[in-house]
């Protein structure tokens, strides 16, 4: 009697263990990890973290995708260096096709009077080779009796579509060209894993500076290029913006436009047209930014690729998962990945301007924005591309600045300990001209101090100036407020800066207690377990009794992952800084609201 009551009890207590415990284990183990992260001084000098890029947590979410696969078929016509377009004589040979019964028509790419429409002219007849007076112009030609074997948009700098009136000058041992080259979200860490052979080769054979302690200064993208290109911070009374989705950005200070009245011929590249920086649920540009603008190429691809430019997300979601529907991969614009699409026509303005002064602006977004473990696929070009700029002699007086705005934001890496650290420490590697560094010895050594100190966009901004107005000897500051906003990274920076000195967004301290006074006017379910909530100090504002929260939900149904800054004076004085952002995707809704 006695045996089966203590079973009886026994199978009670398993009963209640597995009721309380399985689902216990089931939140610790699904919903994202909840970690606090501290630091209660803002004013005292700021930690670097030392991330491990390999460390053991998140390695299940890193693994090597297969390599892209694109059109197969050759492509009969190349842009020359000269901007010409030429016959490929080896793809027609491929082909079986002599080039004399090869029919060829073209018509330019115009660019509308905003960042949201282009154009075509009517088509004219013509035979290779052919000298376009665009940059970009749409071909279609056809073996004659039996069809189309060409139908592209292709690419080419022409000097004469110059938009600055200024005539460009010759670079010069003091008069340095610059070559931004960027990643969108890329963390140090993520390069490090997947673009181990472009790191060794920029770490060995150029000699760049690896920045170990550069932080991002705003969510994304935007925040974190305006204070790069501008010095300024957007959302502030600093930009003369007040509605960000009807106004465009021509008002701004952008560095393009400051080189371009010293002489310099200009570029700005980016790729994802519906998704770029400045027209992201914003205005973008009226006027054309820069002499040359690789936007109106991509908007032309999506005008003639309609369907598929719109169903491209989706099979890019499938391709992560290692589903291919597609002969061709999504990341691919016929016979060449996209990125190297863009690389190519950095290296036509590049060519098109050797020996000339040149400011170049290129940003790419697909490759890694999305999925992180797809930037694997483009460790090799961008290997190619560094050494095609140093073997072609074009880095001899360039500053190169390869460079990320963030680390991943919508990827699950990014709710992990390290994936939170990761998402504020974005890559940033310089290269200087070594007579620059022979020449001006402290300038060297600054920038040897200072990839191990707090950097910031707003320092490489301030390099940047220095550069253009070739201060080698006397590096520059900039200020705002009464204080220090940017310097120059070729002064040492200072050991002692604080979070609150370098303008960037937070430290975070745990705080539960405001969940039900921010949140109580949600509509969406926040299961109490997936809510990450975080303190941290003013940066901005001297007051003691100011706290900025950042706080971190999971809502159902849906189970999108929201992030939001709070500014608090009292419980019933809090104020939203910046935006709800949301940092996994659904679809096609925005990340920022």
């Amino acid at each position: 009697m006695r045996l089966n009551k203590f079973r009886r009890k026994l199978r009670f207590l398993v009963w209640i263990m597995f009721i309380f415990l399985v689902p216990y284990m089931y939140i610790q183990l699904t919903f994202p990890v909840h970690y606090v992260f501290k630091h209660s001084d803002i004013n005292g000098a700021c930690i670097i973290p030392k991330l491990d890029p390999f460390d053991p947590s998140i390695l299940k979410f890193v693994w090597d995708p297969k390599p892209l696969v694109c059109d197969s078929t050759p492509s009969i016509l190349y842009t020359d260096h000269s901007g010409a377009v030429q016959f490929n004589q080896s793809a027609l040979k491929l082909l079986h096709v002599s080039d004399t019964r090869v029919l060829c028509k073209y018509r330019y790419l115009i660019r509308s009077s905003d960042d949201v429409t282009v154009s075509f002219s009517e088509f004219v007849d013509f035979r290779p080779p052919l000298q376009m007076k665009s940059d970009f112009s749409h071909i279609i030609c056809q073996e004659v009796d039996k069809g189309v074997i060409f139908d592209q948009l292709v690419s080419g700098i022409n000097p004469a579509s110059l938009t600055s009136t200024s005539k460009v000058q010759d670079e010069s041992p003091e008069q340095l060209s610059v070559l931004m080259f960027g990643l969108d979200s890329v963390s140090r860490s993520a390069a490090i894993r997947k673009m181990p052979k472009t790191l060794q080769y920029l770490n060995e054979q150029l000699k760049t500076y690896d920045f170990k302690g550069y932080m991002k200064v705003g969510e994304n993208t935007l925040p974190n290029l305006v204070p790069l290109l501008t010095g300024l911070r957007v959302w502030s009374n600093e930009v003369p913006i007040k509605n960000y989705l009807t106004e465009s950005f021509d008002p701004l200070p952008f560095l393009w436009r400051n080189f371009s009245e010293r002489g310099y011929a200009t570029a700005f590249a980016e790729d994802m047209p519906n998704f770029g920086t400045f027209t992201y649920y914003a205005g973008g540009f009226r006027k054309q930014p820069t002499d040359h603008y690789f936007r109106p190429f991509w908007l032309g691809v999506n005008e003639l690729e309609q369907v598929k430019s719109k169903l491209s997300p989706v099979f890019l979601y499938l391709e992560n998962k290692n589903v291919k529907i597609q002969k061709s991969s999504s990341l691919c614009y016929k016979d060449k990945t996209k990125h190297t699409v863009q690389i190519d026509y950095l290296k036509q303005f590049i060519t098109a301007y050797k020996g000339k002064r040149k400011f170049m602006f290129s940003f790419l977004g697909e490759l890694s924005h999305e999925y992180p473990n797809l930037l694997a696929n483009g460790d090799d070009d961008f290997l190619d591309f560094f050494k095609w700029l140093k073997s072609g002699g074009h880095l001899e007086n360039s500053v190169l600045i390869f460079f990320s705005d963030h680390g991943a934001r919508i990827d699950e890496i990014r709710n992990t300990f390290v994936g939170r650290i990761e998402v504020r420490m974005p890559l940033m590697h310089i290269y200087i001209p070594e007579h620059i560094k022979s020449k001006y010895r402290l300038l060297n050594e600054s920038l040897v101090t200072n990839t191990e100190r707090l950097s910031v966009p707003f320092d490489v901004h301030q390099m940047i100036v220095d550069v253009m107005t070739k201060n080698f000897e006397n590096p520059s500051k900039s200020y705002m407020e009464g204080r220090v906003r940017g310097h120059s990274l070729f002064h040492p920076l200072p050991p002692e800066r604080s979070c609150r000195d370098a303008w960037f967004l937070s430290i975070i301290v745990p705080a539960i207690h405001l969940l039900r006074s921010i949140f109580q006017t949600v509509p969406l379910q926040i299961p109490a377990q997936t809510i990450l909530v975080y303190h941290f100090s003013s940066f901005f504002e001297p007051e003691k009794d100011k706290k900025r929260y950042d706080i971190s939900v999971v809502t159902v149904p849906g189970y999108g992952i929201f992030e939001g800054s709070y500014l608090v004076e009292s419980e019933s004085n809090i104020n939203l800084l910046g935006a709800i952002v949301r940092v996994n995707r659904y679809g096609d809704q925005p990340c920022t609201f």
